[in-house]
């Protein structure tokens, strides 16, 4: 029998756009993107530079993108949302505008840099919202503190997949 976790789920209307801009590896031309929104960048981890996007007044919502995708994937959710919310939306290290580091991208890895986000930030009570990989890096978030977060929303989360040893194959 599988153990149950106890997770606090918010449920929040949310439409999700791509914008044709995904990349599996960052990408020079990333840094001259135009996005629409202006973007701050704060630093973490005494050299590591972190692009995102804060518009809106309110309770803070901190949107986390899925892999090979940026904070612009969360666009049509700023737009309405920050009627109401303090938006914040990153791009992931080795994404969009955000440095790349010579360290192992892992969920561990990715966590850590939402923690130290959330303390640079100074945010409290943060609903985080994850993407696919965002949603399995939030959940390794919350997992390791739930210091100065609120509420957890999971979109379509990455990490609960189960496969056999023939699909597992193919990841090898």
């Amino acid at each position: 029998m599988r153990s149950r976790l106890p997770v606090f789920f918010s449920l929040i209307c949310l439409s999700f756009s791509l914008s044709g801009q995904e990349l599996t590896n960052k990408d020079a031309s990333m840094e001259s993107w135009e996005y629409s929104y202006p973007v701050k960048k704060v630093t973490l981890f005494d050299s590591l530079q972190v692009a995102y996007v804060d518009e809106g007044q309110g309770p803070v919502l901190l949107f986390v993108h899925g892999l090979g995708s940026n904070l612009q994937a969360w666009y049509k959710n700023l737009d309405s949302l920050q009627l109401t919310h303090r938006c914040i939306a990153l791009d992931l290290p080795g994404y969009g505008k955000s440095d790349e580091v010579r360290h192992p991208y892992s969920m561990h890895f990715f966590a850590a840099t939402l923690r130290a986000f959330i303390a640079e930030l100074e945010l409290e009570e943060v609903t985080l919202v994850g993407h696919s990989m965002g949603g399995q890096i939030a959940m390794h978030t919350v997992l390791a503190s739930t210091e100065n977060i609120s509420r957890l929303v999971l979109v379509a989360p990455a990490g609960f997949e189960t496969f056999t040893v023939e699909q597992q194959q193919w990841f090898a």
